[in-house]
């Protein structure tokens, strides 16, 4: 939920995302016991985290998911002026903390003259958000 509303996606359906959050072992008003999910790591397995990467490329490249249209993404992020104040906004919003490893492999993502304001910028914000969603530390937030 968190990645279409950052990705301000709109063609996502709601019988769409309840089948991907069942699939993700939870489904809504049907918890496992009265206490309900586990928290922290336990409910991330390998299968999980490798729908959760689909759902990333899916919803960051504009791929529809099953049974649904092509996705439309418009992520706006306005007054970056360069890749570092970009990955800095995004790591903030998704990610709260960088290590300076993330930090070195994001820079890598986007090419060292990166310009927000150029003719595919979109595509490389879009393929650094893509990086992002697939980090470890993204999907335990």
């Amino acid at each position: 939920l968190q990645l279409i509303d950052e990705l301000n996606t709109t063609e996502v359906k709601s019988k769409q995302i309840m089948q991907f959050i069942k699939s993700q072992g939870m489904d809504l008003l049907n918890q496992p016991n009265v206490k309900g999910w586990d928290g922290g790591k336990a409910w991330l397995s390998s299968q999980i985290y490798l729908q959760r990467h689909e759902a990333i490329d899916l919803l960051c490249f504009g791929k529809a998911f099953k049974g649904g249209n092509k996705i439309n993404t418009n992520l706006k992020l306005n007054n970056v002026k360069d890749r570092q104040e970009l990955i800095k906004t995004l790591s903030n919003r998704l990610l709260f903390q960088l290590d300076n490893v993330l930090q070195k492999e994001l820079e890598s993502t986007l090419a060292h003259d990166f310009n927000p304001r150029g003719k595919n910028a979109q595509k490389g914000i879009l393929r650094l958000f893509n990086v992002i969603g697939k980090t470890p530390e993204y999907q335990l937030i």
